[in-house]
């Protein structure tokens, strides 16, 4: 397994996806491998990969019949073609619940020993569909970026002071 292949690397850091978020993983021992790479030879501070800007259609949170439009915070297809991705209007609460409320992936993650977040789409402010959606809420898309991070650092560091929010883009 190349997660556990990692543990004998003499890396500091690593990323992984939160695995247990994906549909058919959701049973995956994530606290054990993020406690085996903690504790390893070379001990690693393990981020969890989550994207913050876009909807995943393998994650759990998806639900049926989900698509662009319905519901009406999913803006629309991945401009890059990443088939089942899906930009957001990240600042309406239905998306911030999924991972801020107490059985959410925030706190999931948090719990399973994690040292932080890698955020993906962090851009999605700028995305058009993004933009639109924002402008007929009337909200600064890039402000509620800079708030939806502060949201998620806030929650992390609530539970560990040292949690690392890094932001890929």
């Amino acid at each position: 397994d190349s997660i556990l292949a990692s543990q004998r690397s003499a890396h500091d850091l690593i990323v992984i996806d939160f695995i247990p978020s994906e549909v058919n993983n959701t049973d995956f021992p994530i606290a054990e491998v993020v406690a085996k790479l903690q504790s390893a030879a070379y001990p690693k501070l393990v981020l969890a990969y989550i994207d913050i800007g876009q909807a995943e259609d393998f994650r759990t949170y998806w639900q049926s019949g989900w698509e662009p439009g319905s519901p009406d915070w999913i803006a629309g297809p991945d401009p890059d073609g990443w088939e089942g991705n899906y930009p957001v209007a990240f600042w309406r609460d239905e998306w911030q619940a999924i991972w801020l409320r107490t059985d959410g992936y925030l706190q999931a993650i948090v719990e399973a020993g994690f040292d932080g977040v890698y955020l993906d789409w962090v851009e999605a402010y700028s995305d058009p569909n993004v933009k639109a959606l924002a402008e007929a809420d009337g909200v600064d898309a890039r402000a509620e970026m800079i708030r939806w991070v502060g949201r998620i650092a806030a929650f992390g560091r609530a539970h560990n002071p040292r949690f690392l929010v890094i932001a890929q883009n």
